[in-house]
């Protein structure tokens, strides 16, 4: 028999074929397989849980991210994360600034996560200060949806496609079938097409503010084109650019002209900016000023509401300071600072206001014990700016100019109750207080310049150098065995034969007097005490009018359109009403407008005619003044189409009596006829005994 022939060329790669083409098969079903992820997707593991989520950002919150806000939200939270959701919803533009550590960017995020969960905003583009920043955000974003297990259970149709992916960008999953389009890169995060999940083809993107943000658009898997609708802008400024007028405009033009365009026309955008203060009149002291972005809500919130009230507390807290420090450079802190604090809490605490009552660190006994030792550790520059959002002007707008070091040097070289030969009106402040008075005389020229005559404390202190809180000699030790009315009433006659007693003079050695006192009755408890004082005769040793300072502040009527009725007298920023039911007239200050008229006076070269000057040829003897009249910073505020500062007390509540009788001593030289300007427009009162004029 003859064998059989072997197989021919054509017969061996037809059978390859069809073995590759089954085994290429085989692989493509295994692969499916492998891929397929409709039966291992779970149900929502509690449909209560997920419904009670997305109908409040705060159970969100609290329920998903209880690591991140591990601690009770306080009132400022709960009224942003209201204006969050109020965002969210019905659009707009709202600025959020809040203490730093406050988790502003956190909560930020989760509305960003809640916004896409619900389906009401599709694409979020997330705009940082730089790309790298905006990155690490998203980072951020995309671990909350791919290894959070309790949202992973509630919204497995967002987070488990994610999950699959094991942190392979590359791979594609299948569900029945059909493949699921999501997307992994650094700057953008696409979450699965998955019906009928309200996430299914939705985007998150990022971006540098000073990047390509221009025509951003997504194309949906079904073919849609979505413009971004949520935009998150989080701290756009940097250190560096918060501090450049041309940085902070450009980043001003491209967040109005471009980020806010991005929607395209006829569609509405909501933006939110979690923000914080760098420096005065940065982009985030822009946008959360509501007269220069009226369209943009701003929310400023501080992390001290209300510092301590009670007089003690600022020496307190200065020992404090010293203790902590001291125990820092050996080592042993905390501890000594912490023994200090709770021996005297009850003192140091009283009367403070803290917004987050319960944010301080494992080793700090309170919230204020930790505001403390951020302002000793930062400064008050930054801690005004970063924890307050209430950042000290600069320039002619004070902290750097009223401060101790400055004021110390401003010496005329002319003995303690020396009048200028230029000065002639002469007149006395008094700040009144529980324990004590506080005064003030100085003699003014025309032009309102003014040399710091004397001043000092009533009852007469042995220091030099004393505060309200540790006075030796007080009214009550004074005047013992008489009311609180009858102690203030007789510190103040006192004090007027005092004050008169003393040898005011001008160059010539020509005998001067006080024209005009003004004595603060802004203390309900002293105001009878000094009516009394005031309607004494005429032939007293003082001629004393009541006064009140009012805030009058931007939003407030400017005191020059109020009402004027007959009998009314009025000046440049005071008046004073008609007399009532028999009762002294009581002077009404408009006190910003005043410390600031002061305070530029106080800024001024010596040399100018306008100048105020304090007496002698050493500093060290003026150390009380001088903390006094650096005691209160100013800020720029606008409201009712007006511009004005508003005088606030430094975070430390110092001392601040002595300015706030140098304020009635020179109002009290505008009454007198002193003008603000260069000219006099009255004839002047020299002072002289035989040509005072009294004033009741």
């Amino acid at each position: 028999m003859f064998p059989s022939a072997a197989p021919s060329h054509t017969t061996r790669n037809t059978a390859y074929t069809r073995h590759k083409t089954k085994a290429a098969a085989a692989s493509r079903l295994k692969s499916a397989a492998s891929r397929e992820i409709a039966p291992d997707c779970p149900r929502p593991k509690s449909l209560k849980r997920r419904a009670a989520a997305l109908a409040s950002l705060e159970f969100y919150c609290k329920t998903y991210k209880p690591k991140i806000f591990d601690l009770p939200f306080s009132a400022d939270h709960r009224r942003v994360i209201a204006a969050l959701e109020t965002t969210i919803l019905h659009g707009g533009q709202i600025a959020v600034a809040m203490p730093r550590g406050s988790g502003k960017t956190s909560l930020c995020e989760a509305a960003a996560e809640w916004a896409i969960l619900r389906g009401t905003r599709k694409f979020v583009l997330l705009i940082c200060a730089t790309a790298q920043h905006a990155a690490t955000s998203l980072q951020a974003l995309a671990q909350t949806f791919s290894r959070n297990e309790d949202l992973a259970a509630d919204f497995p149709a967002t987070c488990y496609p994610l999950r699959r992916l094991e942190g392979i960008s590359q791979r594609r999953l299948l569900w029945n079938g059909t493949p699921i389009v999501q997307k992994l890169t650094a700057e953008t995060l696409a979450l699965p097409n998955l019906p009928p999940s309200p996430t299914a083809g939705s985007l998150l993107a990022t971006a540098g503010l000073t990047g390509s943000i221009r025509g951003r658009k997504w194309i949906t898997p079904d073919g849609r084109s979505l413009r971004p609708d949520l935009v998150i802008i989080d701290d756009p400024q940097t250190d560096q650019s918060a501090k450049s007028p041309a940085g902070n405009a450009q980043r001003e033009a491209l967040i109005l002209q471009t980020v806010l365009g991005l929607a395209g026309p006829g569609k509405s955008l909501a933006a939110v900016m979690p923000c914080t203060v760098i420096e005065p009149d940065d982009l985030a002291d822009r946008f959360l000023d509501h007269a220069k972005h009226p369209e943009w809500k701003g929310i400023r919130t501080k992390l001290v509401q209300t510092w301590p009230t009670d007089p003690k507390a600022s020496e307190l807290w200065t020992q404090y300071k010293d203790i902590r420090a001291a125990a820092m450079l050996a080592g042993t802190t905390p501890g000594p600072e912490n023994d200090f604090y709770q021996t005297h809490r009850p003192t140091m605490d009283a009367g403070a206001v803290l917004a987050w009552p319960e944010r301080h660190a494992p080793n700090e006994l309170s919230a204020l014990q930790n505001a403390y030792n951020l302002r000793f550790d930062k400064g008050d520059k930054a801690f005004l700016a970063e924890y307050q959002n209430d950042p000290l002007r600069d320039g002619a707008e004070t902290a750097s100019i009223l401060n101790n070091r400055a004021l110390a040097t401003r010496l005329n070289g002319q003995p303690r109750h020396r009048a200028p030969a230029e000065a002639h009106w002469i007149t006395a402040g008094i700040d009144v207080q529980q324990s004590s008075l506080w005064w003030v005389v100085a003699a003014w020229s025309a032009g309102f310049g003014a040399a710091i005559l004397d001043y000092g404390i009533w009852p007469r202190q042995t220091a030099e150098y004393a505060s309200l809180a540790s006075l030796r000699k007080t009214l009550a030790t004074a005047y013992p065995g008489q009311t609180l009315e009858d102690q203030i009433a007789a510190g103040l006659d006192a004090l007027a034969g005092h004050l008169a007693g003393l040898p005011w003079t001008n160059p010539a050695g020509e005998q001067l007097t006080i024209g005009r006192t003004l004595i603060d009755c802004n203390w309900n408890q002293s105001e009878s005490a000094v009516f009394r004082v005031c309607n004494l005769p005429n032939g007293r040793t003082i001629h004393a009018t009541p006064s009140r300072g009012r805030f009058v502040g931007a939003g407030s009527r400017p005191m020059a359109e109020w009402n004027h009725k007959p009998g009314d007298l009025a000046g440049h920023c005071w008046r004073l009403p008609a007399p009532t039911r028999g009762e002294p007239r009581t002077l009404q200050i408009d006190v910003n407008a005043w410390k600031s008229i002061v305070a530029d006076r106080l800024a001024l070269p010596l040399t100018a005619a306008a100048a105020i000057t304090l007496p002698g040829t050493d500093p060290r003897p003026h150390e009380m003044l001088c903390d006094h009249l650096a005691a209160e910073y100013r800020r720029r505020v606008t409201g009712r189409g007006r511009t004005i500062d508003e005088w606030t007390a430094r975070p430390t509540a110092p001392d601040n009596h002595l300015w706030d009788a140098l304020i009635l001593s020179a109002v009290a030289a505008s009454v007198a006829g002193c003008p603000l300007t260069a000219q006099p427009t009255t004839q002047p009162n020299t002072g002289r005994r035989r040509r005072g004029v009294r004033y009741a």
